[in-house]
């Protein structure tokens, strides 16, 4: 059986996200209480378990908006700078190409 190396990961919430918010309402939608007496038992309370987190991540992503494409111009530039610093190996050209990097 092959697997992947390489596989990207999917995030659940962007790396910005509010995890308290997250969390609260995780805490709101989960109910620890269920009698597991059968495999469908089991099964159903993982999918609600799933469903629930689910849930709290849609509930975090109403009020964030998307983000947008960095400008072609911007990313040009910071591209140029990297050049720059790997030609000189100056710091303050490295400190250049690092703030470009930042606004992106």
């Amino acid at each position: 059986m092959a697997v992947a190396l390489n596989a990207t990961k999917t995030r659940l919430l962007p790396r910005t996200a509010n995890i308290t918010r997250f969390r609260q309402r995780l805490v709101q939608l989960f109910n620890l209480n269920i009698e597991l007496s059968s495999p469908a038992d089991i099964d159903f309370a993982a999918e609600s378990f799933l469903r629930n987190i689910n849930l709290a991540g849609e509930y975090f992503m109403l009020g964030q908006l998307p983000c947008s494409p960095p400008s072609p111009a911007l990313v040009r530039h910071k591209r140029a700078l990297r050049r720059q610093y790997m030609r000189s190996r100056n710091p303050l050209d490295l400190r250049d190409f690092r703030r470009a990097a930042h606004e992106l």
